[in-house]
């Protein structure tokens, strides 16, 4: 019997290591500043149950409008979120008094763009936010391209998302339609892509922006919809902001 039992026992173990998926891994976790009327800023994290901010997570002289952070490792929890100017000294002033944006929440195993919306002086829905956007970093084979389309233009309605020749607006396909902090799946397409990209505002034809447009083969990018709309030159400009999700590569047009 007692024999048995040992034998029991080991099984039960075995059973119970074989079925124990562990604890998650860390998240590959980049910043994106989208927030027009913002200068260049910085982020600082720190955990649940944590009571301070440890330090500033992108360093380097921050982030400018438009543009993205080099993927660091994070451990998965819940975090809250302070954003600071790029050039203050530690992490104990949050910018233009916005405090802190909880709970921001990071999964395991996984690529994320934390991506920092909306406007320093808006109210409602276009104040300043933090959306967790899930990134596929697993480029396809060449000459394939892998895209997906986000909408982080906090002034702009919903929007139709296509290719412009000869002046005549296509729709992508799949159909591409995108309201504020709104994201598409990703789509596999067949080869390398260079087309002029368009928006029209949704259930009009109301040509909201074009720009031109290049992905090379075998990439994987995030084509985000970026600015204010009553903005065409400048940094505040309405455009669109492509960018890799395997480097922290970004083209912008117009």
């Amino acid at each position: 019997m007692l024999r048995l039992a040992a034998v029991s026992l080991v099984l039960a173990l075995t059973l119970g290591i074989a079925c124990d998926t562990g604890t998650a891994g860390p998240a590959r976790v980049r910043i994106g500043h989208f927030i027009p009327d913002a200068v260049a800023i910085d982020v600082c994290l720190k955990p649940d149950g944590t009571s301070a901010y440890s330090g500033k997570f992108v360093q380097q002289g921050g982030l400018s409008f438009a543009s993205v952070s080099a993927r660091s490792s994070l451990d998965a929890g819940t975090y809250s979120l302070r954003i600071v100017s790029a050039g203050a000294p530690d992490c104990n002033t949050s910018l233009g008094g916005l405090g802190d944006i909880s709970p921001v929440n990071i999964a395991g195993d996984t690529a994320i763009t934390v991506g920092l919306v909306g406007l320093v002086s808006g109210t409602g829905n276009t104040q300043v936010a933090e959306e967790n956007f899930v990134d596929d970093t697993a480029a396809p084979a060449s000459p394939g391209v892998k895209l997906r389309f986000l909408h982080v233009s906090p002034e702009l309605g919903p929007v139709d998302v296509g290719t412009l020749s000869n002046n005549s607006f296509a729709p992508l396909n799949p159909a591409v339609s995108l309201s504020y902090a709104g994201s598409s799946s990703y789509v596999g397409y067949a080869n390398a892509l260079t087309d002029t990209l368009a928006l029209l505002d949704t259930g009009t034809a109301n040509l909201r922006l074009q720009g031109g447009f290049s992905v090379g083969a075998g990439t994987v990018s995030s084509v985000y919809i970026v600015g204010r709309p009553n903005q065409t030159s400048g940094d505040t400009r309405l455009s669109f902001l492509v960018c890799s999700d395997t480097t922290p590569s970004c083209v912008r047009s117009p």
